[in-house]
């Protein structure tokens, strides 16, 4: 089973929620399918199941998927470019190709 990590381990059981990752490393998920829910420096693993994917430009996330965002930080264009940018310790541009993961947690 493949292993989503997690610096910012927020997730509420029973809701949609999102979350966006650099590049298309995780664009080949399908929907339905589970994986593995994990915080940095923890074992514990949590079981997820994939809702939807969806691949863009950092600029074009939709309102409606950012408003899903797991991390409340992240829930705006500007927060989520600003944490990107942390956990990938690299300046992110909006044109930059970014994974829109929706998932659930089983």
């Amino acid at each position: 089973m493949r292993v989503l990590l997690f610096s910012n381990n927020v997730h509420q059981e029973g809701k949609t929620l999102v979350t966006v990752r650099r590049g298309s490393k995780w664009a080949d998920l399908d929907v339905g399918q589970e994986i593995g829910i994990r915080a940095v420096g923890f074992a514990d693993i949590r079981v997820a199941c994939i809702l939807f994917v969806h691949k863009c430009r950092l600029g074009d996330i939709p309102e409606h998927m950012l408003a899903s965002e797991h991390d409340i930080n992240c829930r705006t264009l500007v927060g989520l470019q600003r944490e990107l940018e942390r956990v990938y310790d690299d300046s992110i541009d909006l044109d930059e190709t970014v994974t829109v993961v929706g998932y659930v947690l089983s």
